[in-house]
């Protein structure tokens, strides 16, 4: 298998456009930041990887935590934080047989772990045809 079937393919839900216009009103330094980091992300592959692996942050990443909530169902999703945009976060999904990573959601911190986030975010996962961790 060559280095580029390896890499994986990123996508976003369709709700993540209503979160960037949300964070464009209440936040616009916020809103700019996502909009410089989604391009990064659609241009470097190697870095959507990244939004999947717990031990990785960077100059611009501070933390990648599994959702535990839905880890416990066996649904592979991850909050991400990054270091200029503090409140807000970034919900994250892995699908390592597809080789897809996606961003579910663009939340802030005071409703992102809400049981309609929750249900937000399993609906997201099932719809993106993301499969259960083993």
């Amino acid at each position: 298998m060559s280095e580029v079937e390896r890499q994986y393919h990123f996508a976003t839900d369709d709700g993540v456009v209503e979160d960037l216009r949300r964070c464009r009103r209440e936040d616009r330094h916020a809103f700019d930041q996502f909009v410089v980091f989604i391009q990064e992300l659609r241009n470097d592959i190697r870095l959507c990887e990244q939004l999947i692996d717990e031990t990785y942050s960077d100059d611009v990443i501070s933390l990648i935590d599994p959702l535990r909530d839905l880890q416990s169902e066996r649904l592979n999703v991850y909050i991400v934080k990054l270091y200029a945009i503090g409140p807000w976060r970034v919900l994250t999904a892995g699908d390592h047989r597809s080789r897809k990573v996606a961003i579910l959601a663009i939340l802030h911190r005071s409703e992102a772990y809400s049981a309609a986030s929750i249900e937000r975010l399993r609906k997201s996962y099932e719809k993106l045809g993301f499969t259960k961790l083993g």
